[in-house]
């Protein structure tokens, strides 16, 4: 959120999407960061979350076709790969619903807004240990 961006000057951190920051060069989040500025919804985490669980809703959707059933929503969802380049994910179902997502962007505060200090990434998730 741009109001932190004062308080937590020189502060870093991570993203699980690509930052709006991104969206002169980044196609993905360009169209992320035009479609809430048309919705008139803040550019901040949460419109980001939504913004992209709808896109994955969607894509799912698609994926099933013409013959829309709870059942063949779910057959399509668990065979979706979702990617939007640079924006969000690989995510895949069901094993992305019980571990995090392994990418993003690292940004910095730095008094006004936010930098990008690691462009979007991804990393392998590790078990935890107990």
């Amino acid at each position: 959120l741009p109001a932190l961006a004062g308080p937590s000057k020189g502060g870093s951190v991570y993203v699980q999407f690509g930052a709006f920051e991104t969206a002169d060069t980044v196609p993905g989040v360009k169209t992320m960061v035009d479609s809430l500025q048309k919705a008139d919804a803040p550019l901040s985490t949460l419109s980001a979350v939504g913004y992209l669980s709808a896109d994955m809703f969607i894509a799912a959707l698609k994926k099933t076709g013409k013959n829309l059933t709870v059942a063949n929503f779910q057959k399509a969802a668990s065979k979706l790969q979702y990617n939007v380049k640079n924006t969000a994910g690989p995510t895949s179902f069901p094993k992305d619903r019980v571990q995090p997502g392994v990418c993003g962007t690292l940004v910095t505060a730095n008094g006004t807004g936010y930098d990008v200090t690691v462009p979007y990434f991804c990393g392998e998730a590790v078990k935890a240990k107990s």
